[in-house]
Protein backbone atom coordinates (compact mmCIF):
# COMPACT_ATOMS: atom_id res chain seq x y z
CA UNK A 1 0.00 0.00 0.00
CA UNK A 2 3.11 2.41 -0.01
CA UNK A 3 2.44 3.42 -3.25
CA UNK A 4 -1.57 3.94 -2.95
CA UNK A 5 -0.52 6.51 -0.06
CA UNK A 6 1.92 8.06 -1.48
CA UNK A 7 -0.23 8.96 -4.71
CA UNK A 8 -3.26 9.64 -2.20
CA UNK A 9 -1.37 11.97 -0.16
CA UNK A 10 0.36 14.23 -3.15
CA UNK A 11 -3.45 13.91 -4.87
CA UNK A 12 -4.66 15.65 -1.77
CA UNK A 13 -1.58 18.34 -1.15
CA UNK A 14 -2.44 19.12 -5.08
CA UNK A 15 -5.74 19.85 -4.29
CA UNK A 16 -5.06 21.98 -1.47
CA UNK A 17 -3.25 24.15 -3.73
CA UNK A 18 -0.15 22.98 -3.27
CA UNK A 19 2.51 22.60 -6.12
CA UNK A 20 3.70 18.96 -5.78
CA UNK A 21 6.20 16.35 -7.43
CA UNK A 22 5.89 12.60 -7.09
CA UNK A 23 9.03 11.01 -8.06
CA UNK A 24 8.71 6.82 -8.26
CA UNK A 25 11.91 5.16 -7.63
CA UNK A 26 10.47 1.79 -7.10
CA UNK A 27 12.56 0.74 -10.33
CA UNK A 28 11.06 -2.43 -10.91
CA UNK A 29 7.84 -2.44 -9.92
CA UNK A 30 6.71 1.17 -10.82
CA UNK A 31 2.82 1.73 -10.25
CA UNK A 32 2.60 5.62 -9.80
CA UNK A 33 1.41 6.31 -13.28
CA UNK A 34 -0.93 4.21 -13.11
CA UNK A 35 -2.76 5.47 -10.42
CA UNK A 36 -2.60 8.80 -11.29
CA UNK A 37 -4.15 8.38 -14.63
CA UNK A 38 -0.86 8.65 -16.90
CA UNK A 39 0.16 5.90 -17.33
CA UNK A 40 1.31 5.53 -21.37
CA UNK A 41 2.65 9.01 -21.50
CA UNK A 42 6.77 9.96 -22.59
CA UNK A 43 8.65 12.30 -21.37
CA UNK A 44 10.02 15.01 -23.23
CA UNK A 45 13.33 16.76 -22.87
CA UNK A 46 13.76 20.31 -22.74
CA UNK A 47 16.80 22.96 -21.91
CA UNK A 48 16.01 22.36 -18.69
CA UNK A 49 16.72 18.78 -18.21
CA UNK A 50 13.57 16.08 -18.70
CA UNK A 51 10.09 17.67 -18.75
CA UNK A 52 7.90 15.36 -15.84
CA UNK A 53 4.07 14.33 -16.63
CA UNK A 54 1.58 16.60 -15.49
CA UNK A 55 -1.09 14.56 -14.32
CA UNK A 56 -3.06 17.54 -12.67
CA UNK A 57 -2.44 21.39 -13.45
CA UNK A 58 0.14 21.38 -10.04
CA UNK A 59 0.95 18.06 -9.66
CA UNK A 60 3.98 16.55 -11.62
CA UNK A 61 5.26 12.53 -12.08
CA UNK A 62 8.78 11.68 -12.80
CA UNK A 63 8.65 7.35 -13.06
CA UNK A 64 10.47 4.69 -14.81
CA UNK A 65 7.29 3.71 -16.18
CA UNK A 66 7.64 6.66 -18.48
CA UNK A 67 10.93 5.37 -20.36
CA UNK A 68 9.77 1.42 -20.58
CA UNK A 69 8.88 0.78 -24.36
CA UNK A 70 5.70 -1.53 -23.03
CA UNK A 71 4.19 -1.42 -19.59
CA UNK A 72 5.23 -5.17 -19.39
CA UNK A 73 9.09 -4.32 -20.11
CA UNK A 74 10.77 -6.00 -16.99
CA UNK A 75 13.90 -4.22 -15.24
CA UNK A 76 16.46 -6.08 -14.32
CA UNK A 77 19.21 -3.46 -13.16
CA UNK A 78 22.07 -3.76 -10.76
CA UNK A 79 22.55 -1.25 -7.62
CA UNK A 80 24.72 0.87 -9.92
CA UNK A 81 22.25 1.83 -12.80
CA UNK A 82 19.61 2.08 -9.95
CA UNK A 83 21.44 4.91 -8.21
CA UNK A 84 22.77 6.76 -11.68
CA UNK A 85 19.01 6.59 -12.97
CA UNK A 86 17.26 8.04 -9.23
CA UNK A 87 20.78 10.04 -9.27
CA UNK A 88 19.22 11.91 -12.67
CA UNK A 89 15.65 11.88 -11.09
CA UNK A 90 16.57 13.98 -8.56
CA UNK A 91 19.52 16.28 -10.45
CA UNK A 92 18.45 16.42 -14.44
CA UNK A 93 14.53 16.48 -14.09
CA UNK A 94 12.35 20.14 -14.31
CA UNK A 95 10.31 20.13 -11.27
CA UNK A 96 10.52 23.66 -10.99
CA UNK A 97 9.12 25.28 -7.45
CA UNK A 98 7.48 22.75 -5.88
CA UNK A 99 6.39 22.79 -2.15
CA UNK A 100 6.54 19.41 -1.75
CA UNK A 101 8.14 16.39 -3.01
CA UNK A 102 6.45 12.93 -2.48
CA UNK A 103 9.07 10.02 -3.12
CA UNK A 104 7.80 6.79 -3.36
CA UNK A 105 9.76 4.05 -2.58
CA UNK A 106 9.95 0.38 -2.66
CA UNK A 107 9.74 -2.23 0.28
CA UNK A 108 12.70 -2.62 2.28
CA UNK A 109 16.19 -0.65 2.95
CA UNK A 110 17.84 -1.41 -0.29
CA UNK A 111 19.90 0.59 -2.94
CA UNK A 112 16.73 3.06 -3.71
CA UNK A 113 16.69 3.99 -0.10
CA UNK A 114 20.56 4.21 0.03
CA UNK A 115 20.91 6.55 -2.91
CA UNK A 116 18.20 8.70 -2.19
CA UNK A 117 18.90 9.55 1.64
CA UNK A 118 22.49 10.08 -0.01
CA UNK A 119 21.90 12.77 -2.50
CA UNK A 120 19.37 14.63 -0.15
CA UNK A 121 21.76 14.41 2.53
CA UNK A 122 22.46 18.28 2.18
CA UNK A 123 18.83 19.08 1.25
CA UNK A 124 15.93 19.69 4.04
CA UNK A 125 14.18 16.22 4.14
CA UNK A 126 11.15 16.99 6.32
CA UNK A 127 10.84 13.37 6.99
CA UNK A 128 9.62 9.91 6.01
CA UNK A 129 5.77 8.66 5.96
CA UNK A 130 6.28 4.74 6.93
CA UNK A 131 3.26 2.62 5.84
CA UNK A 132 2.37 -0.97 7.24
CA UNK A 133 -0.04 -3.31 7.38
CA UNK A 134 -1.48 -4.89 10.82
CA UNK A 135 0.28 -7.93 10.23
CA UNK A 136 3.41 -9.21 12.31
CA UNK A 137 4.68 -9.98 9.34
CA UNK A 138 4.61 -6.28 7.61
CA UNK A 139 5.73 -4.85 10.95
CA UNK A 140 9.14 -6.35 11.28
CA UNK A 141 10.00 -5.00 8.16
CA UNK A 142 8.79 -1.48 9.24
CA UNK A 143 10.95 -1.67 12.80
CA UNK A 144 14.41 -2.46 10.17
CA UNK A 145 13.17 0.74 7.70
CA UNK A 146 12.35 2.99 11.33
CA UNK A 147 16.31 1.96 12.57
CA UNK A 148 17.12 2.83 8.78
CA UNK A 149 15.84 6.58 8.40
CA UNK A 150 17.25 6.69 12.23
CA UNK A 151 20.77 5.60 10.91
CA UNK A 152 20.92 8.83 7.94
CA UNK A 153 18.91 11.19 10.06
CA UNK A 154 15.76 10.99 8.27
CA UNK A 155 13.12 12.50 10.49
CA UNK A 156 9.94 10.58 11.01
CA UNK A 157 6.86 12.12 10.66
CA UNK A 158 4.57 8.84 11.32
CA UNK A 159 3.48 5.54 10.27
CA UNK A 160 0.41 4.95 8.88
CA UNK A 161 -1.62 1.40 9.15
CA UNK A 162 -3.57 0.79 5.78
CA UNK A 163 -5.83 -2.05 5.10
CA UNK A 164 -6.95 -1.69 8.89
CA UNK A 165 -10.57 -2.72 8.79
CA UNK A 166 -13.64 -2.99 6.13
CA UNK A 167 -17.10 -1.40 5.76
CA UNK A 168 -19.16 -1.98 3.20
CA UNK A 169 -23.23 -1.53 2.92
CA UNK A 170 -25.26 -3.85 3.06
CA UNK A 171 -27.70 -3.87 -0.15
CA UNK A 172 -31.29 -2.81 1.70
CA UNK A 173 -34.38 -1.92 -1.14
CA UNK A 174 -35.24 0.97 0.63
CA UNK A 175 -31.93 2.48 -0.37
CA UNK A 176 -32.65 2.19 -4.01
CA UNK A 177 -33.00 4.65 -6.82
CA UNK A 178 -36.38 3.85 -7.72
CA UNK A 179 -37.86 3.44 -4.04
CA UNK A 180 -36.51 7.04 -3.38
CA UNK A 181 -38.24 8.36 -6.17
CA UNK A 182 -41.81 6.89 -4.97
CA UNK A 183 -41.14 8.03 -1.37
CA UNK A 184 -40.16 11.57 -2.73
CA UNK A 185 -43.11 11.49 -4.78
CA UNK A 186 -45.29 10.24 -1.87
CA UNK A 187 -45.82 7.16 -3.33
CA UNK A 188 -45.41 3.38 -1.54
CA UNK A 189 -44.02 0.48 -2.85
CA UNK A 190 -45.41 -2.66 -3.23
CA UNK A 191 -44.42 -5.84 -1.93
CA UNK A 192 -43.66 -7.15 -5.37
CA UNK A 193 -41.57 -3.78 -6.17
CA UNK A 194 -39.87 -4.49 -2.85
CA UNK A 195 -38.70 -7.69 -3.53
CA UNK A 196 -37.43 -6.86 -7.45
CA UNK A 197 -35.41 -3.50 -5.38
CA UNK A 198 -34.29 -5.98 -3.55
CA UNK A 199 -32.96 -8.16 -5.62
CA UNK A 200 -31.45 -5.51 -7.83
CA UNK A 201 -29.63 -4.54 -5.08
CA UNK A 202 -28.33 -7.32 -3.42
CA UNK A 203 -27.25 -8.22 -7.55
CA UNK A 204 -25.11 -4.76 -7.63
CA UNK A 205 -23.69 -5.49 -4.18
CA UNK A 206 -22.37 -9.15 -5.40
CA UNK A 207 -21.36 -7.40 -8.98
CA UNK A 208 -19.09 -4.67 -7.52
CA UNK A 209 -17.56 -6.06 -4.43
CA UNK A 210 -18.69 -10.29 -4.97
CA UNK A 211 -19.57 -10.07 -0.99
CA UNK A 212 -22.57 -12.71 0.05
CA UNK A 213 -24.02 -13.63 3.17
CA UNK A 214 -23.72 -17.63 3.16
CA UNK A 215 -24.64 -20.75 5.14
CA UNK A 216 -21.30 -21.43 6.75
CA UNK A 217 -22.29 -25.61 6.46
CA UNK A 218 -23.65 -25.73 2.95
CA UNK A 219 -21.79 -22.83 1.49
CA UNK A 220 -25.29 -21.44 -0.14
CA UNK A 221 -26.22 -18.29 -0.64
CA UNK A 222 -28.59 -16.66 1.79
CA UNK A 223 -27.73 -12.93 0.71
CA UNK A 224 -31.19 -11.88 -0.26
CA UNK A 225 -33.05 -14.08 2.39
CA UNK A 226 -30.61 -12.24 5.46
CA UNK A 227 -31.31 -8.60 3.81
CA UNK A 228 -35.13 -9.17 3.73
CA UNK A 229 -35.06 -10.59 7.10
CA UNK A 230 -32.81 -7.43 8.65
CA UNK A 231 -34.83 -5.27 6.55
CA UNK A 232 -38.10 -6.69 8.84
CA UNK A 233 -36.23 -5.85 11.80
CA UNK A 234 -34.86 -2.76 10.91
CA UNK A 235 -36.84 -0.96 8.25
CA UNK A 236 -35.76 2.57 8.50
CA UNK A 237 -31.89 1.30 8.84
CA UNK A 238 -29.30 1.71 6.89
CA UNK A 239 -26.84 -1.20 7.60
CA UNK A 240 -23.60 -2.61 6.72
CA UNK A 241 -20.75 -5.07 6.89
CA UNK A 242 -17.55 -3.78 9.17
CA UNK A 243 -14.86 -5.07 10.60
CA UNK A 244 -11.96 -3.69 12.19
CA UNK A 245 -9.49 -6.71 11.79
CA UNK A 246 -9.32 -8.00 8.26
CA UNK A 247 -5.99 -8.59 8.57
CA UNK A 248 -5.66 -9.17 12.55
CA UNK A 249 -2.65 -8.92 13.95
CA UNK A 250 -0.92 -10.69 16.86
CA UNK A 251 1.45 -8.78 19.22
CA UNK A 252 -0.58 -5.45 19.25
CA UNK A 253 -0.55 -3.81 15.54
CA UNK A 254 1.02 -0.62 14.00
CA UNK A 255 -0.47 1.35 17.10
CA UNK A 256 1.54 -0.74 19.70
CA UNK A 257 4.72 -0.68 17.58
CA UNK A 258 4.92 3.01 17.00
CA UNK A 259 4.34 3.18 21.02
CA UNK A 260 7.38 0.85 21.28
CA UNK A 261 9.56 2.58 19.04
CA UNK A 262 8.40 5.94 20.09
CA UNK A 263 7.34 7.20 16.54
CA UNK A 264 3.63 9.01 15.92
CA UNK A 265 1.32 7.32 14.91
CA UNK A 266 -0.49 9.36 12.09
CA UNK A 267 -3.62 7.00 11.89
CA UNK A 268 -5.13 3.71 9.93
CA UNK A 269 -6.37 3.54 6.52
CA UNK A 270 -8.94 1.05 6.18
CA UNK A 271 -10.00 -1.16 2.78
CA UNK A 272 -11.64 1.36 0.57
CA UNK A 273 -13.20 -0.54 -2.79
CA UNK A 274 -13.56 3.21 -4.33
CA UNK A 275 -9.58 3.87 -3.34
CA UNK A 276 -8.47 0.71 -4.88
CA UNK A 277 -10.74 1.48 -8.11
CA UNK A 278 -9.16 5.04 -8.43
CA UNK A 279 -5.43 3.19 -8.23
CA UNK A 280 -6.50 1.32 -11.18
CA UNK A 281 -8.04 3.64 -13.47
CA UNK A 282 -6.50 6.97 -11.96
CA UNK A 283 -7.55 9.21 -9.14
CA UNK A 284 -8.37 12.24 -11.18
CA UNK A 285 -10.88 10.51 -12.97
CA UNK A 286 -13.50 8.74 -10.05
CA UNK A 287 -15.74 9.83 -7.62
CA UNK A 288 -17.58 8.10 -5.12
CA UNK A 289 -20.18 7.03 -7.49
CA UNK A 290 -17.68 5.26 -9.83
CA UNK A 291 -17.96 7.36 -13.34
CA UNK A 292 -15.22 9.24 -14.06
CA UNK A 293 -14.67 12.75 -13.18
CA UNK A 294 -12.46 15.66 -12.41
CA UNK A 295 -12.82 16.21 -9.22
CA UNK A 296 -12.02 14.65 -5.93
CA UNK A 297 -12.72 11.46 -4.28
CA UNK A 298 -16.07 11.77 -2.93
CA UNK A 299 -16.55 11.13 0.99
CA UNK A 300 -18.60 8.27 2.15
CA UNK A 301 -21.27 8.26 4.86
CA UNK A 302 -18.87 5.83 6.73
CA UNK A 303 -15.38 6.32 7.18
CA UNK A 304 -13.54 5.52 4.12
CA UNK A 305 -10.12 5.00 3.38
CA UNK A 306 -10.57 8.48 1.54
CA UNK A 307 -11.73 9.75 4.40
CA UNK A 308 -8.66 8.93 6.94
CA UNK A 309 -6.12 9.67 4.12
CA UNK A 310 -7.45 13.17 3.76
CA UNK A 311 -7.50 13.35 7.89
CA UNK A 312 -3.66 12.04 7.53
CA UNK A 313 -2.47 14.71 5.22
CA UNK A 314 -3.72 17.27 7.01
CA UNK A 315 -1.39 15.43 10.04
CA UNK A 316 1.41 15.44 7.74
CA UNK A 317 1.31 18.80 6.09
CA UNK A 318 0.78 19.98 10.27
CA UNK A 319 4.03 18.21 10.80
CA UNK A 320 5.92 19.14 7.85
CA UNK A 321 5.43 23.03 8.09
CA UNK A 322 7.76 25.06 9.99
Amino acid sequence: GKSTVAASIAWNLALKGFMVGILDIDICGPSIPKMLGVSGMTVQQSNFGWEPVMAHPNLCVMSIGFLLNHPDDAVIWRGPRKDSLIRQFLSQVNWGALDYLIIDTPPGTSDEHISTAQYLAQTRIEGAVIVTTPQDVSLSDVRKEITFCRKVGIRILGVIENMKGLTLPMPMAATTDGNKENKQEGQHTTAVEQRRDRADAVGAMKRKSSIQIIDMDTNEDMTEAAVEALERVFPSRRLGFHTDDILPPTSGGARQMARDMDVPYLGLVPLDPVLARACDIGFESIDGTGERQMQPLSPSSAPSGRDCLRKIVDSIIAKALP
